[in-house]
Protein backbone atom coordinates (compact mmCIF):
# COMPACT_ATOMS: atom_id res chain seq x y z
CA UNK A 1 0.00 0.00 0.00
CA UNK A 2 1.11 3.40 -1.10
CA UNK A 3 2.70 5.72 1.83
CA UNK A 4 -0.09 8.00 0.16
CA UNK A 5 -3.52 6.40 0.93
CA UNK A 6 -2.34 4.54 4.10
CA UNK A 7 -5.11 3.25 5.78
CA UNK A 8 -5.10 2.90 9.79
CA UNK A 9 -7.61 1.44 11.83
CA UNK A 10 -9.05 3.19 15.18
CA UNK A 11 -11.55 1.61 16.90
CA UNK A 12 -13.81 -0.07 14.16
CA UNK A 13 -13.73 2.69 11.67
CA UNK A 14 -11.15 2.88 8.85
CA UNK A 15 -9.31 6.10 7.91
CA UNK A 16 -8.00 6.33 4.29
CA UNK A 17 -5.98 9.68 3.72
CA UNK A 18 -6.71 10.99 0.64
CA UNK A 19 -4.55 13.97 -0.08
CA UNK A 20 -4.84 17.65 -0.08
CA UNK A 21 -7.32 20.30 -0.22
CA UNK A 22 -7.85 23.84 0.00
CA UNK A 23 -9.60 25.28 2.78
CA UNK A 24 -10.76 28.27 4.91
CA UNK A 25 -12.34 29.07 7.64
CA UNK A 26 -11.92 27.54 11.20
CA UNK A 27 -15.13 25.83 12.74
CA UNK A 28 -17.09 25.41 9.74
CA UNK A 29 -14.24 25.30 7.04
CA UNK A 30 -15.15 25.98 3.38
CA UNK A 31 -13.32 23.79 0.46
CA UNK A 32 -12.53 25.21 -2.60
CA UNK A 33 -12.83 23.15 -5.96
CA UNK A 34 -10.49 24.45 -8.86
CA UNK A 35 -12.63 23.26 -12.25
CA UNK A 36 -15.55 25.30 -10.25
CA UNK A 37 -13.60 28.04 -8.73
CA UNK A 38 -16.08 28.06 -5.85
CA UNK A 39 -15.87 27.65 -2.04
CA UNK A 40 -18.33 24.44 -0.64
CA UNK A 41 -18.93 23.15 2.71
CA UNK A 42 -19.27 20.06 1.21
CA UNK A 43 -15.69 18.75 0.99
CA UNK A 44 -16.17 16.07 -1.54
CA UNK A 45 -16.90 18.98 -3.83
CA UNK A 46 -13.27 20.16 -3.68
CA UNK A 47 -10.14 19.54 -5.42
CA UNK A 48 -8.42 16.76 -3.75
CA UNK A 49 -4.47 17.20 -4.44
CA UNK A 50 -2.09 14.81 -4.35
CA UNK A 51 0.89 16.94 -3.22
CA UNK A 52 0.95 19.66 -0.70
CA UNK A 53 3.07 22.09 -3.33
CA UNK A 54 0.17 21.34 -5.96
CA UNK A 55 -1.84 22.57 -3.61
CA UNK A 56 -0.20 25.45 -2.75
CA UNK A 57 0.83 26.34 -5.72
CA UNK A 58 -3.01 26.26 -6.84
CA UNK A 59 -3.55 28.86 -3.76
CA UNK A 60 -0.69 31.37 -5.34
CA UNK A 61 -3.75 31.48 -7.86
CA UNK A 62 -6.37 32.42 -6.28
CA UNK A 63 -7.82 36.05 -6.76
CA UNK A 64 -10.18 36.30 -3.63
CA UNK A 65 -9.05 34.98 -0.17
CA UNK A 66 -5.89 34.41 -0.78
CA UNK A 67 -4.62 35.31 2.64
CA UNK A 68 -6.74 33.14 4.75
CA UNK A 69 -6.68 29.78 2.47
CA UNK A 70 -4.61 26.79 3.95
CA UNK A 71 -3.86 23.44 2.95
CA UNK A 72 -5.34 20.96 4.80
CA UNK A 73 -5.26 16.86 5.17
CA UNK A 74 -8.79 15.12 3.73
CA UNK A 75 -9.73 11.61 4.70
CA UNK A 76 -12.55 9.33 5.10
CA UNK A 77 -13.69 7.30 7.41
CA UNK A 78 -16.86 5.09 6.27
CA UNK A 79 -18.99 7.44 4.72
CA UNK A 80 -17.14 10.84 6.16
CA UNK A 81 -15.16 12.88 5.06
CA UNK A 82 -12.56 14.54 7.45
CA UNK A 83 -9.93 17.47 6.94
CA UNK A 84 -7.57 18.62 9.55
CA UNK A 85 -4.54 20.86 9.54
CA UNK A 86 -1.35 19.69 7.97
CA UNK A 87 1.29 19.12 10.48
CA UNK A 88 4.30 20.79 10.52
CA UNK A 89 7.68 19.47 9.54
Amino acid sequence: MSEQNKERTEGSAVETHLGYVIARGESAPLTYSDTDGAWYRNPDKATVFATIAAAEESIGRLDRFKKSARVMNIRSRGQYMLISAVKAE
